[in-house]
Protein backbone atom coordinates (compact mmCIF):
# COMPACT_ATOMS: atom_id res chain seq x y z
CA UNK A 1 0.00 0.00 0.00
CA UNK A 2 1.51 3.33 -0.70
CA UNK A 3 1.56 6.63 0.85
CA UNK A 4 -1.16 8.26 -0.96
CA UNK A 5 -3.03 4.89 0.01
CA UNK A 6 -2.47 4.88 3.57
CA UNK A 7 -3.75 9.12 3.84
CA UNK A 8 -7.11 8.37 2.09
CA UNK A 9 -8.62 7.69 5.60
CA UNK A 10 -7.40 11.40 6.52
CA UNK A 11 -10.10 14.01 7.27
CA UNK A 12 -8.85 17.26 6.78
CA UNK A 13 -9.21 20.79 7.00
CA UNK A 14 -8.04 23.44 5.40
CA UNK A 15 -7.47 26.47 6.82
CA UNK A 16 -6.24 29.25 4.44
CA UNK A 17 -6.82 32.98 4.77
CA UNK A 18 -7.15 33.17 1.17
CA UNK A 19 -10.24 31.59 0.04
CA UNK A 20 -9.09 30.97 -3.68
CA UNK A 21 -5.80 29.16 -2.22
CA UNK A 22 -7.64 27.40 0.38
CA UNK A 23 -10.35 26.03 -2.34
CA UNK A 24 -7.51 24.90 -4.21
CA UNK A 25 -5.56 22.72 -1.85
CA UNK A 26 -8.58 21.04 -1.20
CA UNK A 27 -9.48 20.03 -4.24
CA UNK A 28 -6.09 18.88 -4.61
CA UNK A 29 -6.29 16.67 -1.35
CA UNK A 30 -9.73 15.09 -2.01
CA UNK A 31 -8.69 14.43 -5.74
CA UNK A 32 -5.78 12.39 -4.03
CA UNK A 33 -8.56 10.69 -2.22
CA UNK A 34 -8.66 12.74 1.26
CA UNK A 35 -12.15 14.33 2.85
CA UNK A 36 -11.06 18.02 2.24
CA UNK A 37 -13.17 21.00 3.71
CA UNK A 38 -11.84 24.48 3.20
CA UNK A 39 -12.15 27.21 5.62
CA UNK A 40 -11.07 31.03 5.54
CA UNK A 41 -11.62 32.73 8.51
CA UNK A 42 -9.80 31.39 12.38
CA UNK A 43 -13.70 30.54 13.70
CA UNK A 44 -15.19 28.96 11.03
CA UNK A 45 -12.02 27.07 10.99
CA UNK A 46 -11.92 26.28 14.73
CA UNK A 47 -15.95 25.11 14.18
CA UNK A 48 -15.31 22.33 11.45
CA UNK A 49 -12.00 21.47 12.94
CA UNK A 50 -13.93 20.57 16.59
CA UNK A 51 -16.22 18.46 14.73
CA UNK A 52 -15.69 16.63 12.05
CA UNK A 53 -11.69 16.19 10.99
CA UNK A 54 -8.39 14.59 12.04
CA UNK A 55 -6.28 16.47 10.89
CA UNK A 56 -6.00 20.93 10.26
CA UNK A 57 -4.06 22.22 8.10
CA UNK A 58 -3.55 25.86 9.32
CA UNK A 59 -2.12 29.31 7.51
CA UNK A 60 0.07 30.90 9.62
CA UNK A 61 -1.28 33.88 8.31
CA UNK A 62 -5.12 33.12 10.07
CA UNK A 63 -2.78 33.49 13.51
CA UNK A 64 -2.37 36.35 15.60
CA UNK A 65 1.27 38.13 15.41
CA UNK A 66 1.96 36.99 18.42
CA UNK A 67 2.12 33.65 17.05
CA UNK A 68 2.54 31.36 19.81
CA UNK A 69 -0.58 33.14 21.78
CA UNK A 70 -2.38 32.24 18.95
CA UNK A 71 -0.89 28.48 18.37
CA UNK A 72 -2.14 28.16 22.47
CA UNK A 73 -5.33 29.68 21.81
CA UNK A 74 -6.10 27.92 19.09
CA UNK A 75 -4.79 24.53 19.72
CA UNK A 76 -6.26 24.28 23.35
CA UNK A 77 -9.62 25.31 21.85
CA UNK A 78 -9.79 22.61 18.68
CA UNK A 79 -8.47 19.38 19.82
CA UNK A 80 -7.19 18.08 16.56
CA UNK A 81 -3.89 17.94 15.36
CA UNK A 82 -2.28 21.07 13.69
CA UNK A 83 -0.19 21.33 10.48
CA UNK A 84 0.94 24.72 9.99
CA UNK A 85 1.48 26.05 6.80
CA UNK A 86 4.27 28.66 6.35
CA UNK A 87 5.36 31.15 3.12
CA UNK A 88 8.42 29.37 2.04
CA UNK A 89 10.65 31.57 3.48
CA UNK A 90 9.28 31.12 7.40
CA UNK A 91 9.78 26.83 7.07
CA UNK A 92 13.05 27.67 5.23
CA UNK A 93 14.57 30.45 7.80
CA UNK A 94 17.62 29.21 9.47
CA UNK A 95 16.50 30.33 12.88
CA UNK A 96 14.46 27.54 14.71
CA UNK A 97 13.19 29.67 17.54
CA UNK A 98 9.31 30.46 15.72
CA UNK A 99 9.20 26.85 14.85
CA UNK A 100 10.27 25.76 18.49
CA UNK A 101 7.28 28.17 19.80
CA UNK A 102 4.85 26.48 17.55
CA UNK A 103 6.23 23.07 19.08
CA UNK A 104 6.32 24.17 22.37
CA UNK A 105 2.84 25.29 21.78
CA UNK A 106 1.39 21.94 20.37
CA UNK A 107 1.49 22.11 16.56
CA UNK A 108 2.41 18.46 15.05
CA UNK A 109 3.59 19.74 11.50
CA UNK A 110 5.27 22.74 9.44
CA UNK A 111 4.97 22.39 6.19
CA UNK A 112 5.61 25.18 3.14
CA UNK A 113 3.52 26.28 0.47
CA UNK A 114 5.77 24.58 -1.88
CA UNK A 115 5.25 21.49 -0.75
CA UNK A 116 4.26 18.84 -3.06
CA UNK A 117 1.09 17.15 -3.05
CA UNK A 118 3.25 13.36 -2.39
CA UNK A 119 5.15 15.15 0.06
CA UNK A 120 2.22 16.79 2.12
CA UNK A 121 0.07 13.37 1.54
CA UNK A 122 2.37 11.24 3.88
CA UNK A 123 2.96 14.40 6.89
CA UNK A 124 -0.48 14.57 6.77
CA UNK A 125 -0.82 10.54 7.50
CA UNK A 126 1.97 10.47 9.50
CA UNK A 127 0.57 13.35 12.40
CA UNK A 128 -3.07 11.42 12.06
CA UNK A 129 -1.16 8.62 13.51
CA UNK A 130 0.72 10.72 15.92
CA UNK A 131 4.01 11.81 14.61
CA UNK A 132 5.79 15.30 14.23
CA UNK A 133 7.10 16.41 11.09
CA UNK A 134 9.92 19.19 11.08
CA UNK A 135 11.64 20.39 8.06
CA UNK A 136 14.73 18.19 7.60
CA UNK A 137 17.13 21.12 7.00
CA UNK A 138 15.78 22.62 10.58
CA UNK A 139 15.62 19.54 12.75
CA UNK A 140 18.83 19.37 14.40
CA UNK A 141 19.04 22.75 15.23
CA UNK A 142 15.63 22.45 16.63
CA UNK A 143 16.27 19.84 18.52
CA UNK A 144 19.07 21.52 20.00
CA UNK A 145 16.95 24.64 21.15
CA UNK A 146 14.07 22.19 22.54
CA UNK A 147 16.50 20.62 24.65
CA UNK A 148 18.57 24.03 25.80
CA UNK A 149 14.78 25.25 26.55
CA UNK A 150 14.20 21.71 28.47
CA UNK A 151 17.40 22.33 30.57
CA UNK A 152 16.23 25.38 31.52
CA UNK A 153 12.84 24.33 32.92
CA UNK A 154 15.19 21.70 34.91
CA UNK A 155 17.44 23.91 36.37
CA UNK A 156 14.09 26.71 37.18
CA UNK A 157 12.59 23.27 38.98
CA UNK A 158 15.53 22.72 40.79
CA UNK A 159 15.86 26.32 41.81
CA UNK A 160 12.44 26.16 42.67
CA UNK A 161 12.64 23.37 44.61
CA UNK A 162 15.72 25.13 46.96
CA UNK A 163 13.88 28.03 47.70
CA UNK A 164 10.61 28.22 50.36
CA UNK A 165 7.22 29.63 49.16
CA UNK A 166 8.35 32.83 51.14
CA UNK A 167 11.99 33.01 49.62
CA UNK A 168 10.34 32.58 45.85
CA UNK A 169 7.83 35.43 46.69
CA UNK A 170 10.93 37.36 47.94
CA UNK A 171 12.84 36.71 44.84
CA UNK A 172 10.08 37.57 42.79
CA UNK A 173 10.19 40.80 43.91
CA UNK A 174 13.90 41.27 43.59
CA UNK A 175 13.00 40.51 39.59
CA UNK A 176 10.19 42.85 39.41
CA UNK A 177 13.17 45.81 40.90
CA UNK A 178 11.40 46.38 43.96
CA UNK A 179 14.15 47.47 46.84
CA UNK A 180 14.08 45.71 49.76
CA UNK A 181 11.82 48.09 52.13
CA UNK A 182 9.43 48.00 49.19
CA UNK A 183 9.36 44.06 49.55
CA UNK A 184 9.11 44.70 53.30
CA UNK A 185 6.57 46.49 52.59
CA UNK A 186 4.70 44.62 50.44
CA UNK A 187 4.91 41.59 52.40
CA UNK A 188 4.20 43.36 55.85
CA UNK A 189 7.05 42.26 57.44
CA UNK A 190 10.70 44.08 58.48
CA UNK A 191 13.10 45.10 56.29
CA UNK A 192 15.38 42.90 58.23
CA UNK A 193 13.32 40.10 57.52
CA UNK A 194 13.55 40.51 53.78
CA UNK A 195 17.01 40.63 54.41
CA UNK A 196 17.34 37.35 55.99
CA UNK A 197 15.31 35.78 52.76
CA UNK A 198 17.41 37.60 50.97
CA UNK A 199 21.14 36.25 52.27
CA UNK A 200 19.20 32.69 52.31
CA UNK A 201 18.41 33.02 48.73
CA UNK A 202 22.14 33.81 47.84
CA UNK A 203 23.19 31.40 49.90
CA UNK A 204 20.91 28.11 48.47
CA UNK A 205 21.58 30.06 44.63
CA UNK A 206 25.06 29.67 45.32
CA UNK A 207 25.59 33.62 43.82
CA UNK A 208 27.01 36.81 45.67
CA UNK A 209 24.58 39.33 44.89
CA UNK A 210 21.47 40.12 44.55
CA UNK A 211 21.34 41.00 40.95
CA UNK A 212 23.27 37.44 39.80
CA UNK A 213 20.52 35.92 41.68
CA UNK A 214 17.68 37.88 39.56
CA UNK A 215 19.85 36.75 36.47
CA UNK A 216 19.64 33.26 38.06
CA UNK A 217 16.23 33.71 38.19
CA UNK A 218 15.37 34.72 34.95
CA UNK A 219 17.45 32.06 32.99
CA UNK A 220 15.85 29.35 34.96
CA UNK A 221 12.75 30.37 33.82
CA UNK A 222 11.51 32.08 37.31
CA UNK A 223 11.28 35.11 36.15
CA UNK A 224 10.19 36.98 32.87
Amino acid sequence: MTSSDNATLVRVLVADRHRTVGEALALGLRRAGLAAEPATGSEEARRIAASRVDVALLDVGLLAEDLPAGLRDWVGRADVPVVLLGDDEQVGQDDPSLLCAAVRAGVRGWVPRSCPLPELLVVLDGVRRGDTWIPPRLLTAVLRELSRARGELDEGARLAAALTPRELEVLGFLCAGLTRCAIAEQLFVSPRTVRTHVQNILAKLDVHSSLAAVALARRAGLAP
